[in-house]
């Protein structure tokens, strides 16, 4: 019995002992784990003292950040107003993109024509330069004439102005003959040449002659002004058709005019031609008159009152 006690308490003893040891070997590893946790305390106590000394330098930060964001977003509201505005000129541009690349295809379309062109161009440059040279050897010829001409000219004006001042003596002369060609023709064919050459020819130019500066309501016409108006009155009336017309002109008084047939009207049996008289002088209008001059049965012309 004893010594099954005893065994029983060595028994006992040896648990007791390896209990001890079991629980000295689990708090040596729980304080060995509190040991490094106390490191890790240490090492987290020492980042969370360099975040504490950071932090004031975070907070001015954060707080001039803060003071940027209403500007920030201000113009943000700016941009959001002038957005509409650029998506549509953003839209405007590509319109006007597409019609730039349409013309540009035109453009690539029309090349090869316009190539062409300048292609024959250049072909005929050489004649044209042959006939440019030509012209330029020819320039000496025609300024020579130019020069004859010039020197010419003052006999030229002398022998116009020489004819103008005999055209009345001509003018009486050529009324002498027809006076007698009327009493020829009178007596020849009882009047029916008369109707013909006196009638179409004579009588107007006699009517013309009887014109005067102060029918048409102006004393600025010369007498050469006078006779212009009167010779181109002349070929207007004897003119076959209507809107026969005739410009003239005076150099020395800058007097220029126009005679035009506005019409033939028969009544009866007399016949009216219509004619419309202009005269200008300096680009102000002398007068604008409508006279009708009129050939009787008995085939002499007499001028009417408008």
């Amino acid at each position: 019995m004893s010594t099954l006690l005893r065994t029983t308490s060595s028994y006992a003893i040896a648990l007791s002992i390896a209990y001890l040891a079991t629980v000295l070997l689990f708090w040596r590893s729980e304080l060995q784990r509190l040991d490094r946790l106390d490191q890790q305390v240490g090492q987290v106590t020492g980042e969370m003292a360099k975040w504490r000394e950071l932090l004031p330098s975070i907070i001015n930060e954060i707080e001039l950040s803060r003071a940027e964001i209403p500007p920030i977003l201000e113009e943000s509201a700016a941009l959001r107003e002038t957005l509409p505005g650029l998506l549509a000129e953003v839209a405007a541009v590509r319109a006007l993109a597409q019609s730039a690349i349409a013309e540009a295809t035109e453009i690539r379309a029309a090349l090869p024509e316009v190539l062409a062109e300048v292609s024959a161009v250049r072909e005929t440059l050489p004649t044209i330069t042959r006939e440019s040279e030509s012209w330029r050897q020819t320039v000496p010829l025609i300024t020579t004439e130019v020069a004859a001409v010039r020197e010419l000219t003052p006999q030229i004006l002398e022998e116009i102005d020489a004819t103008r001042e005999a055209l009345p003596d001509l003018m009486d002369r050529a009324e002498d003959l027809i006076a007698e060609a009327k009493v020829a023709g009178r007596k020849a064919s009882e009047g029916a040449v008369t109707g013909v050459f006196t009638g179409l020819v004579t009588a107007p130019f006699s009517i013309m002659r009887g014109l005067s500066s102060s029918l048409f309501g102006t004393s600025e016409l010369s007498a050469d002004d006078m006779e212009l108006l009167r010779q181109s009155g002349h070929k207007v009336v004897n003119a076959p058709a209507v809107g026969a017309q005739d410009s003239w002109r005076n150099r020395k008084t800058d007097v220029r005019g126009k005679s035009e047939l506005l019409s033939i009207e028969m009544t009866d049996d007399t016949e009216c031609r219509i004619v419309r008289f202009e005269a200008s002088k300096k680009g102000r209008s002398l007068f604008d008159k409508r006279l009708p001059i009129c050939r009787s049965g008995d085939g002499d012309w007499h001028l009417e009152a408008d």
